[in-house]
């Protein structure tokens, strides 16, 4: 098996360099009869076969006229009837095809055998295609040293084709704009061709910038694919990040998902905090424009951190939901509605949703490739319980996060062959974070501190400096009278607990003094006016706290009582 693996990787190895190889020696041919030179003389050394032949139309009688690297064929032109033989039905077709054995076919056109004296049996043909035009088609002939042409060869063949198509075109375009069109693909093919070319569209996989941390793992399945991962520092002082997936695999997928990137990074200067939801619909809308004759779509999942204001913004096209570490309920997946793929008509907008970057300390984005893994034993999915339980082990045992993921995912499809992409992206706050838990002797000269504690939380939460100032100034209301009435104005025990949701913050005071009661609560503030003026007493206590808080619980437990206070948070505008 390892011998087998090594040869196997060494045809991957050759196979790659002599593409690229070829596309350099290809994008210098003058005209076709010396770029037909090039591919004859390329080809087999591509797909290491016996014979290849590349077959182009004759415009006046349809007839196919052949060239091939037999010998007994060079210098000589032969003709394919129109619509004859397998390769006139993969050019009437436009679709490639893998025969185990021509003989064997009805349509096998047997007279280019005769003439060559190389009777063919597996034979792989493919069109030579660029878009929706074709040029033409190729045909490879009994590989070297097995039995049948497999689906890397085709892979191979098809970039091949592809590499001569484009030449192709470039040659038969005459407009100036077409032709740099035409060059910029020709040479994103040519990058696309090796996982080297492909790494340059994407960044270092560990970035540390003011309290954000972003570390990646990414592995293709083979040597290059569709999986991609960017991040970016805007010009507002917020940091967006994204980890996608381009449909296919192998050099086609490489080739979009280097598109997609090229893409945002020409249009990330636009990218503001405010006007994100404006900037991802246009990315989109780009994308549909040539996703139908790119024939692929992506997947694409984007955080948007407003360091600042500490705000959070993410959408999902196709792609799995942002998961968040929460500091009370550990790992969650965030709740937010999954826009259509980049490139699908009818995904004219995208879902954006807004919530405080405190919901978590670390985001984590992830492919496919990891929910989707299969083990060999049952052929079982990796799937959203095993991934559930990697993430609690790794907050449970404080590992790093994508550590653990990727051993356990290594671990699971060890031995497996079906592999797809794989890529995570983890975004962590590396500054402090409020304490979660506050406790404290209740006493005029610790009130500060629970202060403090408020006020640190109402600013993780995303609040303005008029909202913290109203939150604080309630939950001072509350210490207050909880030193005077719960305590009778001796110190007492006290413990403050705060929460981040989504769309709230929540904060929960427990003492163990004399409670009050939901009941008596309202009672008593039915009796009490509001006034808008926090100088004033009387009463102000009660009503000013229903006023900055959503909702008010007082609750009786025994030995002790508690006190829950929540704020909705709402975006900024």
């Amino acid at each position: 098996m390892s011998r087998a693996m090594d040869s196997f990787s060494e045809r991957k190895e050759i196979a790659y360099r002599c593409l690229i190889d070829a596309a350099r020696s290809l994008s210098s041919a003058p005209d076709v009869d010396q770029l037909v030179g090039k591919i004859l003389a390329s080809s087999r050394d591509v797909m290491q076969c016996r014979a290849c032949s590349i077959c182009l139309p004759d415009p006046a009688t349809g007839d196919l006229l052949i060239r091939g690297t037999q010998p007994e064929l060079e210098g000589r032109t032969l003709r394919v009837p129109a619509g004859k033989g397998i390769a006139g039905r993969v050019f009437r077709t436009q679709k490639p095809e893998n025969t185990l054995n021509a003989q064997k076919d009805a349509d096998h056109y047997t007279g280019i055998g005769v003439e060559t004296q190389t009777p063919a049996y597996a034979m792989l043909t493919i069109p030579v295609m660029d878009a929706s035009v074709c040029h033409g088609v190729m045909q490879a002939l009994n590989p070297a040293d097995r039995e049948r042409f497999d689906d890397f060869d085709e892979e191979v063949f098809m970039a091949f084709g592809a590499l001569i198509a484009a030449t192709l075109t470039r040659m038969q375009v005459q407009e100036a704009a077409k032709q740099q069109e035409i060059d910029a693909a020709y040479r994103q093919a040519e990058l696309s061709v090796a996982r080297r070319a492909q790494n340059s569209f994407m960044p270092p996989p560990e970035f540390t910038c003011s309290g954000l941390q972003i570390r990646a793992f990414q592995e293709q399945a083979a040597e290059i694919g569709g999986d991609f991962f960017t991040y970016y520092e805007l010009g507002d002082g917020s940091l967006l990040v994204a980890v996608g997936d381009a449909s296919g695999k192998g050099i086609p997928a490489a080739l979009e998902s280097a598109r997609v990137c090229t893409l945002i990074a020409l249009k990330i200067s636009l990218c503001t905090f405010a006007r994100f939801p404006e900037w991802i619909a246009d990315v989109n809308e780009a994308l549909q424009q040539t996703a139908e004759k790119a024939g692929s779509f992506t997947t694409l999942a984007v955080l948007l951190v407003d360091r600042d204001r500490r705000w959070l913004r993410t959408c999902s096209f196709g792609q799995f939901r942002p998961r968040y570490l929460s500091p009370s309920e550990g790992w969650q997946e965030l709740d937010c509605e999954i826009s259509p793929p980049l490139g699908v008509p009818g995904g004219d907008s995208a879902a954006v949703t807004t919530v405080p970057f405190a919901l978590g300390r670390q985001w984590l984005l992830l492919t496919d490739g990891f929910i989707e893994a299969r083990n060999a034993a049952a052929g079982e999915q990796f799937g959203e319980l095993a991934l559930a339980r990697t993430l609690s082990e790794s907050a449970a045992t404080g590992r790093e996060t994508l550590a653990v993921l990727e051993k356990n995912w290594r671990e699971f499809n060890a031995a497996s062959r079906e592999r797809d992409d794989a890529t995570a992206l983890l975004l962590t706050a590396t500054s402090d974070a409020p304490p979660h838990l506050l406790s404290l002797e209740l006493v005029p000269d610790r009130m500060a501190d629970a202060r403090s504690f408020f006020q640190a939380w109402a600013e993780s939460a995303g609040l303005n400096e008029n909202e913290v100032y109203e939150v604080v100034l309630a939950c001072d209301e509350i210490m207050t009278n909880l030193y005077k009435h719960a305590y009778h104005g001796q110190a007492g025990p006290l413990q403050c607990e705060a929460t981040v949701e989504p769309h709230a913050l929540t904060f929960l005071i427990t003492h163990f003094g004399k409670g009050l009661s939901q009941e008596e609560y309202a009672a008593r503030l039915s009796r009490r006016l509001p006034t808008s003026n926090p100088s004033c007493g009387g009463g102000y206590g009660l009503p000013f706290i229903r006023q900055v808080f959503s909702e008010v619980r007082f609750e009786n437990h025994g030995r002790h009582s508690t006190v829950a206070v929540t704020r909705r948070v709402l975006p900024p505008a």
